[in-house]
């Protein structure tokens, strides 16, 4: 882009060399602006390769936002509308990060409707638990969100593990952790084994409610499962955000 800019200035420098002072000015700091822009994104392009995993509390479930080191952003939401979903998709000079794959609830249907004919769209859409994808022959064919979707960028991958009441329960794999986000959906709606499986391979499990936090310690008591030392049930109501992080060896927050 730089090298374009220069090329463009350089084979019209005779009309430019008669433009007044402030016009000069003007160029010159868009641009730094723009050569400002290019660099801070090759600086945070190269800084961070953690996974960063952001967790709201809401009012059907935990609402996830996911980077991860491949440049990539996951989202997970709820009571969404139009306008934010437009927001969302539209590229962020200031975020190396794109949006690849979403997984969004409308506030109304007719919002859903019209977020399926957006431009700008992830990889990877549902809208109200719907995808649809264009056929060769012009048809849209229509996928339904279920348990067992999953979502694999490299060393990361999202599952979708249950639902229940229009709740999702959802398994984050980095490496060689895992964080299970069960979205308020009581242990006893799993299928056992499986629950297991997940419980004992999980570092932390994120709830938003205490009678929540309280089935599943009473649940991993009971079940008598073994877990990681630094395994624990977090508490999310009384914050706005929980942001976590990771290096795929360990979480922190």
């Amino acid at each position: 882009m730089i090298i374009l800019a220069i090329s463009v200035i350089w084979l019209k420098r005779w009309p430019l060399i008669r433009f007044e002072k402030k016009t000069w000015v003007n160029a010159g700091l868009i641009s730094l602006a723009l050569i400002t822009i290019s660099l801070w994104r090759l600086v945070l392009n190269q800084a961070d390769q953690r996974l960063r995993i952001s967790c709201r509390p809401a009012a059907d479930g935990i609402q996830l936002e996911i980077r991860t080191p491949a440049m990539n952003r996951i989202l997970i939401g709820s009571e969404m509308t139009l306008r934010r979903a437009e927001e969302l998709f539209e590229p962020n000079p200031l975020m190396n990060h794109k949006v690849s794959a979403a997984i969004l609830n409308f506030k109304k249907p007719w919002m859903s409707e019209a977020a399926r004919k957006l431009t700008r769209q992830p990889l990877v859409f549902f809208a109200d638990d719907q995808r649809f994808s264009a056929e060769p022959d012009g048809l849209l064919t229509k996928t339904l969100l279920t348990p067992g979707l999953q979502i694999n960028q490299g060393d990361f991958s999202l599952t979708l593990v249950q639902k229940y009441l229009g709740s999702k329960a959802w398994l984050i794999h980095y490496k060689q952790l895992s964080l299970f986000i069960p979205n308020d959906i009581p242990p006893e709606r799993f299928p056992p084994q499986i629950l297991r499986e997940i419980v004992a391979g999980a570092s932390m499990i994120p709830v938003q409610d205490l009678e929540t936090q309280r089935r599943w310690q009473e649940y991993l008591k009971s079940e008598k499962i073994p877990t990681f030392p630094e395994f624990q049930v977090v508490f999310l109501a009384d914050q706005k955000e929980l942001l976590l992080y990771s290096d795929g060896s360990r979480f922190w927050f």
